[in-house]
Formats: C-alpha cells, sequence, structure tokens
C-alpha cells in the first residue's frame, strides 16, 4: 500500500500470476483532478506476454470491487487511449459508459 499520501488506500500495485508467481504488471486506483474535480481511475497495465487471456478485465473487475465496497467510493473512471481498444472493451466489460475525449 503507501500509495498517495494523503490517501494511501490508492496507488499502484504489482499484479502477480498465480500459477506461476510471474510479476504481470501493475494496477490499482489513481487520483486525478479533472475538470478541477476529483476522479478515482481504475488503472491496470499487463506485460505484452498476458495479453488476450482475460487477466485485465479480472484485474480491473477486482479493483472495481475494492473501489466501490472496500473505499465506498461512488464513482470510478477510465482513462483510456481512444485507440486502445482492448482497454475500451475492459471497460465496457466493467459496465462503464463513454463520457467524454480529454
Amino acid at each position: 500500500m503507501n500509495g498517495h499520501p494523503k490517501f494511501p488506500e490508492l496507488g499502484l500495485w504489482a499484479t502477480i500470476y498465480r500459477e506461476t508467481d510471474t510479476f504481470t504488471g501493475r494496477c490499482g486506483l489513481l487520483l486525478w483532478a479533472i475538470s478541477g474535480q476529483p476522479e478515482v481511475e481504475v488503472a491496470f497495465a499487463l506485460s505484452e506476454n498476458y495479453w488476450g487471456q482475460g487477466l485485465g478485465t479480472e484485474v480491473a473487475q477486482a479493483i472495481v470491487q475494492y473501489g466501490f465496497e472496500t473505499l465506498r467510493l461512488s464513482r470510478l473512471i477510465c482513462l483510456i487511449d481512444p485507440e486502445n481498444q482492448a482497454s475500451i472493451k475492459v471497460a465496457t466489460k466493467l459496465g462503464m459508459d463513454f463520457e467524454k475525449v480529454g
């Protein structure tokens, strides 16, 4: 833990593939100020070796559950490059809707 100085429950954490005890990337919740409003982003980045296996969705679902159930956040966002179709697909699976282009 020990993520954000004011909000240590936020930040990025290592993702470990349990079957092999291998580091696969990072995930977590990041605090941003967007248009003057605080927003919490669901963030995840996996090594290319682990793409296309559903792990991004699994990680993102766990982060969303943590954000809503444990931290009692009322809103989460994803900041995604418009060309990153895989991350857009994950956000859609999470039930997120497109809001705007930054």
